[in-house]
């Protein structure tokens, strides 16, 4: 097992509440919770203005309980909010530490573009629903060597290179946002990642925080964006064409399709070399181990009703199973089926998917559901993965954890 160098410094990449989102659209900085009008209008905009105020603490007590730990091991730290997150803290840091759900994980991760440095995962993905102490996971990775229960994940990326733009008056595309895209689209397809009632809240926040990243700080957004499924964000525009031809990362998924969902794209797929194959749909995803249990399992996935129609026309077709086939038995054949759709993290393996047929006349290739540039008629894009690529995070196993 690797030995994990005791970090020097720590970036701590933090979400901001909910809370703190209400106060700064208001241009009010948030310092106490006295504000009996402002009380009155959050209780109509949420279901409580009080639940809005413990997750704000239990936010402020997980930074606090991190950066004790910190300081017990004599390790210099910053804390930044996800929108000031920037190469400068990367470069600056030896560990990399989210704060906050798997949006905040992202935007830790989104930056940081090799496998030397370290990214310790949210709370919500190392620890797991078990709400595991911060202070305790911060323990055991710092003292890895005594932990069985303790591995690096590499988990790998897709690596995006443009090979052709095909934009066309002169006009190079820029990167933009795709939210409402994906909003839209996941509504018509029902295409939702799974999560629990408890993770919607803090999906809110992180969507919170996103609708109000500055828009002007071009330089930011130069190596990679992340999002996920639970986060609305909002990414800078930019018009320096060097943005695109840098080396771009997505850890979950790629999309490439139509801004529209009714509209067909046409388009060439080669796959490892082999020959060129005319694809006709509303598009296609291509996704990693981390992004398989998401788009790529909504969109494959099989239900106990198809299996048992599937099951029912081959009966009518004189096929005969030489056993009985109960409900018991349909549910064993899609939950083996569905679990064959997800792959492992560490994999260097891509799934694509082609999505319903629903021209690229307004395409857009989309990394991780938010980084948007122009996919139109002559664009060329090459999808590869790459080990020295993989993002280096620490897993703890359940049963190893105190």
């Amino acid at each position: 097992m690797m030995k994990t160098k005791k970090p020097k410094r720590a970036v701590i990449v933090s979400k901001s509440s909910l809370l703190e989102y209400e106060f700064e659209k208001l241009g009010k900085p948030f310092k106490s919770f006295d504000d009996q009008q402002l009380i009155t209008q959050l209780g109509k905009k949420y279901s409580s203005a009080v639940d809005l105020k413990q997750r704000h603490d239990q936010q402020q007590q997980y930074i606090a309980s991190i950066s004790k730990e910190l300081e017990r091991h004599n390790i210099e730290y910053r804390v930044v909010k996800r929108r000031q997150y920037s190469d400068e803290f990367v470069d600056w840091g030896d560990l990399i530490i989210s704060a906050g759900g798997d949006g905040t994980f992202l935007t830790a991760a989104k930056r940081v573009i090799n496998s030397n440095k370290p990214v310790i995962e949210g709370f919500l993905c190392l620890t797991g629903k078990s709400r595991h102490p911060a202070d305790e996971v911060i323990r055991q990775f710092l003292a890895d060597a005594a932990l069985p229960g303790f591995r690096w994940l590499w988990r790998q990326r897709i690596r995006v290179t443009f090979l052709n733009f095909g934009f066309e008056n002169g006009v190079s595309p820029s990167p933009s946002s795709s939210s409402s895209i994906q909003q839209h689209e996941n509504q018509i397809n029902g295409v939702v990642k799974p999560s629990e009632n408890d993770e919607h809240i803090h999906a809110a926040e992180d969507i919170a925080e996103e609708e109000n990243a500055d828009e002007t700080n071009l330089e930011n957004s130069r190596k990679t964006i992340f999002s996920s499924d639970d986060e609305d964000q909002e990414i800078n525009t930019a018009r320096d064409s060097n943005l695109i031809t840098s080396r771009w990362l997505a850890l979950n998924e790629v999309f490439i399709g139509e801004s529209h969902a009714a509209r067909v794209s046409y388009y060439d797929v080669q796959v490892d070399n082999g020959p060129m194959t005319k694809q006709k749909s509303s598009g296609m995803t291509i996704c990693t181990g981390t992004g398989s249990s998401s788009w790529h399992f909504n969109i494959n996935r099989m239900t106990e009703q198809t299996i048992e129609e599937v099951l029912s026309v081959i009966d009518k077709m004189g096929l005969k199973l030489d056993q009985v086939v109960d409900a018991e038995m349909i549910e064993n054949i899609c939950r083996k089926f569905n679990e064959k759709l997800r792959f492992g993290p560490e994999l260097t393996t891509m799934a694509f998917s082609v999505r319903d047929p629903s021209r690229c006349k307004n395409a857009h290739l989309i990394l991780d559901g938010s980084t948007s540039m122009p996919f139109n008629r002559g664009a060329e894009v090459l999808l590869e993965i790459h080990p020295e690529d993989a993002l280096r995070t620490a897993v703890f196993s359940k049963e190893h954890r105190s």
